[in-house]
């Protein structure tokens, strides 16, 4: 649970840093539709750019068009960490056995 636990705290944490909002006014969620944060698609380029860094993945582009929540844009990066080509040490430690 805890190798869950940081790739959520990490994707909201770029999501509230990305987007362009008072987040003392909005509370985001992983049940939080990306829609209502109102993002656009240079904030998502962003997004996305600093957590494949932060993962050292690559999450594929058509996939992204399917994201509606948080939770799924969580979701995917769990996939990219999980079946990226020889995950290294670090990146194992974040898959689920």
């Amino acid at each position: 649970m805890e190798e869950e636990t940081e790739i959520s705290v990490t994707v909201l944490a770029v999501v509230r840093d990305c987007a362009d909002m008072d987040s003392s006014v909005i509370i985001i969620c992983p049940d939080t539709k990306i829609n209502a944060l109102m993002i656009d698609s240079l904030q998502m380029i962003q997004i996305v750019f600093e957590i494949e860094v932060h993962f050292g993945i690559e999450m594929p582009e058509h996939a992204l068009f399917q994201v509606d929540t948080i939770n799924d844009l969580i979701n995917l990066v769990r996939l990219a960490v999980c079946s990226s080509d020889g995950p290294s040490e670090r990146q194992q430690g974040l898959c689920v056995s």
